[in-house]
């Protein structure tokens, strides 16, 4: 067994389509970037067109950190963070159903999101693939008078919060020469009538400072995709998509 595992080990590191860059032994990555979303689709148990709620366009913030090293069989490891609002108030054509509650007139309607991923991943050729844990909260809340109301207004809350396992992928392919690079990835889960998709593609240019530190800036577009179908606490159908702009340093 021992010379089996030292077998694959070489192997490894011999094949420069199975092996993690070993130069340098361990590498760090971070970025950080703001993101301007649009929303569309669909919100509440009367499935109500989020056009209809006013819900803003905004602009959102991310930041990352990977760890990368060139030790066989041992994932690499990458911490995002990003977080997620849009707000509206309008007035409603149709009732707008919400938590159970019905409203027919003005609604302040308000969703919050924030996300953290813990990415494990493998190194294969120009892919990297691998399991990301994500730590998910949302909130959504409704204000505004209900139908047949006496003119008080009320607020319905609903909030989702838990781990949510997703495959993950993604490349990047430097343009020899230029500094110029393209990239993307992809974050995925589907079950039982429910899916949450996080998607981006970009290009990019780095530069070297120094033997050890490359900086780059980033321009790309993201779309987060979450259909929660009839959850009871959460129904909803949303894209928040749009174009990011980031900053990414590599020691």
């Amino acid at each position: 067994m021992k010379k089996l595992i030292s077998s694959i080990a070489l192997v490894m590191a011999a094949s420069p389509a199975l092996a993690v860059d070993a130069t340098p032994f361990f590498s760090v990555y971070g970025g950080v970037g703001s993101w301007s979303t649009e929303v569309s689709g669909s919100l509440g148990d009367s499935s109500t067109d989020v056009s209809e709620l006013g819900l803003s366009d905004e602009s959102n913030a991310y930041f990352y950190v990977a760890f990368e090293h060139a030790v066989p069989f041992i994932p690499q490891v990458r911490l995002e963070r990003s977080t997620i609002s849009s707000s509206g108030n309008e007035t409603v054509s149709d009732a707008f159903v919400f938590g159970g509650q019905s409203f027919d007139a003005d609604v302040a309607t308000e969703i919050d999101i924030a996300m953290t991923d813990a990415v494990l991943y493998y190194e294969l050729a120009m892919f990297d693939f691998g399991l990301t844990i994500r730590q998910f909260d949302a909130e959504a809340s409704a204000t505004g008078e209900p139908t047949g109301g006496d003119g008080d207004s009320v607020t319905e809350s609903e909030t989702v919060d838990g781990y949510l396992p997703m495959l993950y992928l993604q490349t990047k392919i430097d343009l020899p020469f230029t500094g110029l690079y393209v990239t993307g990835n992809v974050n995925g889960i589907s079950v039982d009538g429910k899916s949450v998709t996080d998607y981006r593609a970009a290009v990019g240019y780095g530069i070297e400072i120094s033997i050890l530190a490359e900086i780059g800036l980033e321009l790309g577009y993201r779309a987060f995709e979450i259909d929660l179908g009839d959850d009871e606490d959460f129904a909803g159908d949303i894209d928040f998509s749009g174009v990011y702009f980031g900053a990414n340093v590599k020691f």
